[in-house]
């Protein structure tokens, strides 16, 4: 009889729940949080995160979708990105990718310019983190995000990420000067937040989001607009007191 030498099943990758914050009213970060989270990113260090994070805030894509992205995907020179798949498990547990489930997942969100510089940036350093290594650069299909091997991230990295930098951002800190936590997917809804706070319309994000259910996209812009109401008859009655 042969003896298994190592437990097989800890490759095996179980999906928790994704939506364990995602009906919190709190799952996403207004402007001043995400600057600080973006500051804890750069202090935590890692290009490949920073990265990831910094996609997923400024274009309000699914995890799924960041994690099947390839260079292929991106046009750097007209500053786009076409969203054409999404990361899903399939038969074994095994990684794979699959065309998104409806036709208005299936999109092409514009970059700014900050985007694309960091994305040029971001292409040169993988390219010799993947030398190091010891893994080359695909010619074709080649994952925007991938591990040391050059295969898929496992679903639960941009998670564990987060955990990371924000435990290490809150150590040591008041209670008042802690930043809250988030789900990745928190990220979305603080793209779509923003986004309604800048003046984008409810069919402008509608489309950036890639949502098929207008009700989804309203929730949240009527959370925004009831948060603008209070703010506007607060600063109106602190203008009277004056």
């Amino acid at each position: 009889m042969d003896i298994v030498q190592s437990d097989p099943t800890k490759k095996i990758f179980i999906p928790k729940n994704p939506n364990k914050l995602d009906d919190s009213k709190i799952n996403f970060f207004d402007k001043q949080e995400l600057l600080t989270f973006f500051k804890a990113v750069d202090e935590f260090g890692d290009q490949q995160a920073a990265m990831c994070f910094h996609l997923l805030a400024f274009t309000g894509m699914r995890k799924g979708e960041l994690l099947a992205l390839t260079w292929d995907d991106i046009d750097l020179k007209a500053a786009t990105l076409d969203i054409n798949k999404t990361q899903t498990l399939g038969a074994g547990f095994k990684l794979i990718t699959q065309t998104p489930k409806t036709k208005n997942s299936h999109r092409t969100l514009n970059l700014d310019d900050n985007t694309v510089k960091r994305l040029k940036k971001w292409k040169v350093v993988q390219k010799e983190q993947l030398l190091a290594f010891g893994t080359t650069v695909k010619s074709k299909e080649q994952l925007v995000f991938s591990n040391e091997d050059n295969e898929f991230l496992q679903p639960n990295y941009p998670g564990k990420w987060m955990d990371w930098i924000i435990k290490k951002y809150n150590k040591d800190k008041e209670p008042n000067e802690q930043l809250k936590r988030i789900t990745v997917h928190g990220l979305r809804h603080t793209y779509a937040t923003l986004a309604f706070e800048a003046g984008a319309s409810i069919k402008e994000v509608q489309e950036q989001l890639g949502h098929l259910n207008f009700k989804t996209t309203m929730d949240i812009y009527t959370a925004v607009t009831q948060k603008q109401k209070i703010e506007t008859s607060t600063k109106f009655a602190e203008y009277l007191a004056k």
